[in-house]
C-alpha cells in the first residue's frame, strides 16, 4: 500500500484546501493518508470527508509546534487518533493558534502605518481563496486557520507594503521577530503539555523529519551521534509511540533514514511514512508516497 500520513493543506501553510489533497492523493493511488496540519483540526472533517468519497483511508491528526528546552528541541510533533477522538488536543491547539493570531494582529498593526488597509480579512481572503457568502461559517474557518509567518509575508507583499527586493528572512526581522520575541504568553507548548493532551484522546505520538534536527545530513547525524540518542531517549520516555521515515528530498534521504532507525532500534519506536507535502508553488513541492503498511 501506498502510504503518506504527513502533509498540509490551507489551514495551515499549504496550498490545496482539504478536499483538493484528497482527490489529488487518490489519483496518485496513495491508500492511506493524513492530513497533519499545523495547530489545528480545521480541514479534518472535510479531508475525512473527502477520504471517503475516493475510498482512501486516514485518521484525525495534527502537527503541533512545541519546545523542548532541555534538549535543545524547537520543532513539531505528529499526533494521530485511530479512535477518532481528538477534543482536549483540540482544545489544547486553539489555545496556542489564538496566541499566534494576536501576534500577527501585532504584526498587522504594523504594517497599517504604511497601509491603513492592511486586516486579518485580506489574508483569511487569500488562504481560502475567496469569501464565504455564510458569514457564520466564514467565521468559523477563519477562526480554525493556523496562521503562519510567511502567511504574512504573502499579505504584505499583496498590498504592496514589502516588494520583491524584501527577503523573507529581512521581513521576519523587520515585523515579525520584535513582536514575536514579546509575546506575553508562550505561542508554543512544552512537549509534555502536548503529551498530556493526546494521552487522553488516546492518541500517539510520532516524531517527524528527525533528520532536520542534523541540517538533514548523513555526516552531521553520524557526527552528533551522542546528542541524537539522549533526544531519542528523551522522546521514549516520554511516552512517544512512533518515528517518521521522511522525505528529505536530497541524495541523503536513503542513508540519513537508515541512520537514524538504526540508532531508535533499542526504543522500538514504530515506523511511519510522511512526505511534509505543501503544496506545488512550496519548497516540498511533491506528494512522495512510500511502499509501506500501516501499523496504527
Amino acid at each position: 500500500m501506498l502510504i503518506d500520513m504527513h502533509m498540509h493543506s490551507v489551514f495551515s501553510d499549504g496550498e490545496l484546501k482539504p478536499a483538493e489533497l484528497a482527490k489529488k492523493l487518490s489519483e496518485l493511488n496513495v491508500g492511506m493518508a493524513c492530513l497533519t496540519d499545523h495547530d489545528t483540526f480545521g480541514g479534518t472533517e472535510d479531508f475525512i470527508a473527502a477520504a471517503a468519497e475516493y475510498k482512501l483511508k486516514t485518521i484525525p491528526s495534527v502537527e503541533i509546534d512545541c519546545i523542548i528546552p532541555e534538549i535543545g528541541y524547537d520543532s513539531e510533533i505528529l499526533c494521530y487518533f485511530p479512535e477518532g477522538s481528538f477534543q482536549h488536543t483540540k482544545n489544547l491547539v486553539a489555545i496556542y493558534r489564538e496566541r499566534r493570531k494576536k501576534a500577527a494582529e501585532a504584526v498587522i498593526e504594523l504594517g497599517r502605518a504604511v497601509n491603513p488597509q492592511l486586516s486579518l480579512n485580506i489574508l483569511y481572503d487569500l488562504k481560502l481563496g475567496c469569501g464565504e457568502d455564510n458569514e457564520a461559517q466564514r467565521e468559523q474557518l477563519c477562526s480554525s486557520i493556523r496562521i503562519t509567518k510567511p502567511d504574512l509575508f504573502k499579505l504584505f507583499q499583496h498590498v504592496g507594503i514589502v516588494d520583491k527586493t524584501m527577503t523573507y528572512k529581512k521581513f521576519k526581522k523587520t515585523y515579525i521577530e520584535p513582536i514575536y520575541k514579546k509575546a506575553p504568553e508562550p505561542i508554543k507548548p512544552h512537549i509534555s503539555e502536548v503529551a498530556e493532551a493526546v494521552r487522553k484522546d488516546d492518541g500517539k505520538l510520532v516524531i517527524p523529519h528527525f533528520g532536520h534536527e542534523f541540517e538533514d545530513s548523513a555526516d552531521q547525524f553520524v557526527k552528533k551521534t551522542y546528542e541524537a540518542k539522549n533526544m531519542l531517549d528523551y522522546f521514549s520516555r516520554l511516552g512517544v509511540w512512533g518515528l517518521e521515515w521522511y522525505a528529505y528530498r536530497n541524495h541523503e534521504q536513503q542513508e540519513l533514514n537508515e541512520l537514524i532507525f538504526k540508532l531508535s532500534e533499542p526504543f522500538g519506536f514504530t515506523r511511519t511514512f510522511g512526505s511534509d507535502f505543501h503544496g506545488a508553488a512550496s519548497k516540498k513541492p511533491s506528494i512522495i508516497p512510500f511502499e509501506g503498511e500501516c501499523q496504527i
